[in-house]
């Protein structure tokens, strides 16, 4: 081989051996040191190999505390006794409970002599509206039988103070000429006594009276103590809706007030009732139409407190714009009560708006002794 030939191939096996060196250093293969878990039965004081060994022994493990409310506060001391040969080592850490864990006093050097034992209290508080809580602590020891130990407290979250039925006592339809009822409870499955120091209403038509609930009731609610609420509402309210509300002062520090409103309906000797019909403002909604149409409604009387038949002596309005006409309803069969049919119609004519307090004022002049006049609105547009 010339030696120009030669001194290309010293070349080319110099520069082949040093790629294999640069690009064979990606994929080598270098000593890594990964931190291995400690395993579980590892974990905590050392168990000795030989030799007499401890005992924890430990009377109860979980605690059923009862019923507690929000912000409440509860501790609870469990015992672990040593029954072993050796001295008992107890550990308790802090990531391995969900409330603080207090290990009580145990000998100068950390141990648990034979014989001996110590109180492991459990302090939690409820921060959670669950419906119940659950905390544990986890210790850990040197018994070889008993390396984990873990202590429970339960128990079931309730409001201290509750009333039934809450936030509204909807009464429906007043008596007329006669009180009217409705019966509730205020009661604690917390607290073994308590009382009703005032009660205060919005309305003198409203009495609150109140006895302590039996045994029996007591037991029906769950509950430690309690009172058995009645309102009553006087006959001579106004006709109309009916809105009372009630606040029970008590002598629970962190129940002072509980309300609730009273609901309720006091009919007249004449309820109306139909589509557009406005109970609260008297008024027969009607919307817009055509004004060439004109339109034409019909609303239901419910007519109570009178013998013989209802009479539409005449009626008045204020622009002469509505007709209205009064029959009976035969085929009812209510009791004490007699149902009528009021047509009302809007004529046909020039458009107007007869809207709000623009409203068209029906005044019918009836028979009946106690209601000789009705008064309604009529609210439209006619385009």
């Amino acid at each position: 081989m010339k030696p120009a030939a030669m001194a290309v191939c010293a070349f080319l096996t110099v520069m082949t051996l040093a790629a294999i060196a640069f690009f064979g250093r990606g994929t080598a293969t270098l000593p890594v040191n990964v931190a291995q878990p400690v395993p579980e039965t590892e974990i905590g004081p050392k168990v000795a190999k030989e030799g007499p060994q401890p005992k924890a022994v430990i009377p109860e493990v979980e605690y059923d505390f009862g019923k507690m409310e929000m912000g409440d506060e509860g501790s609870h001391v469990f015992i672990i006794k040593n029954e072993g040969e050796a001295p008992l080592e107890i550990l308790a850490r802090k990531e391995e409970t969900t409330c603080s864990c207090t290990v009580g006093n145990v000998a100068g050097d950390g141990k648990l002599a034979p014989g001996q034992q110590t109180e492991v209290t459990l302090n939690w508080k409820i921060k959670l509206a669950n419906p119940s809580f659950r905390h544990h602590a986890v210790i850990r020891t040197n018994d070889p039988g008993n390396r984990r130990i873990e202590l429970t407290v339960v128990g079931k979250v309730e409001n201290g103070l509750q009333l039934k039925p809450e936030g509204e006592w909807a009464m429906g339809q007043l008596k007329i000429g006669a009180p009217s009822e409705a019966t509730g409870s205020i009661y604690s499955p917390l607290f073994d006594k308590f009382e009703i120091t005032e009660v205060k209403t919005d309305l003198p038509t409203t009495q609150i009276t109140w006895v302590p609930l039996t045994e029996e009731q007591l037991g029906e609610r769950g509950a430690k103590s309690g009172y058995l609420l009645k309102a009553t509402v006087s006959g001579d309210v106004p006709v109309g809706s009916y809105s009372d509300r009630v606040v029970l002062q008590t002598s629970l520090e962190k129940h002072k007030e509980v309300s609730f409103t009273i609901k309720a309906t006091r009919p007249g000797p004449i309820d109306v009732i139909g589509r557009g019909w406005a109970n609260e403002s008297t008024a027969l909604i009607l919307g817009d139409f055509p004004a060439k149409d004109g339109k034409t409604a019909e609303l239901s009387l419910f007519v109570r407190e009178l013998e013989g038949d209802l009479e539409l002596k005449s009626y008045e309005t204020a622009h002469n714009a509505v007709e209205v006409a009064l029959r009976k309803d035969d085929k009812y069969m209510g009791k004490g009560v007699q149902r009528y049919f009021l047509t009302v119609k809007v004529l046909p004519g020039l458009p107007a708006d007869r809207q709000f307090k623009k409203s068209e004022k029906v005044i019918l002049k009836l028979n009946h002794p106690l209601i000789p006049e009705y008064k309604f609105f009529v609210s439209y547009l006619s385009l």
